[in-house]
C-alpha cells in the first residue's frame, strides 16, 4: 500500500478518535497486528501539532496519546509509570 494511502487511513483513524472524545491513546498497529511505520507516525504528530494538538508516544512508541492541552498530558503521566513515556 502506499504511503499517502497508508497515511489517509490513519487520518482517519485520528478524527474518529478525536469525535469519540477517547483519552485511552490510539494503538497504532494495523489490521494485520503490524506495527505503523514510524515515518506515518512522524507524519500524523507534525500535523497534529500544527492543528495545536499535544502528542506524545508511550509503551515503546506503541501507543499514540493526544491532547488539547499540556496539563492533560502531565495529569495522565502522573498516574502512570514515567518511564512509558518517550
Amino acid at each position: 500500500m502506499k504511503f499517502n494511502i497508508i497515511l489517509e487511513n490513519w487520518r482517519e483513524k485520528i478524527f474518529q478518535y478525536l469525535l469519540n472524545g477517547e483519552k485511552n491513546g490510539l494503538y497504532l498497529y494495523d489490521e494485520n497486528n503490524v506495527q505503523v511505520d514510524k515515518r506515518i507516525v512522524d507524519c500524523l504528530r507534525i500535523e497534529l501539532n500544527q492543528l495545536e494538538w499535544t502528542t506524545t508516544l508511550a509503551y515503546n512508541n506503541t501507543i499514540l496519546f493526544i491532547y488539547d492541552n499540556e496539563n492533560e498530558i502531565d495529569k495522565y503521566k502522573y498516574s502512570l509509570s514515567e518511564e512509558v513515556f518517550e
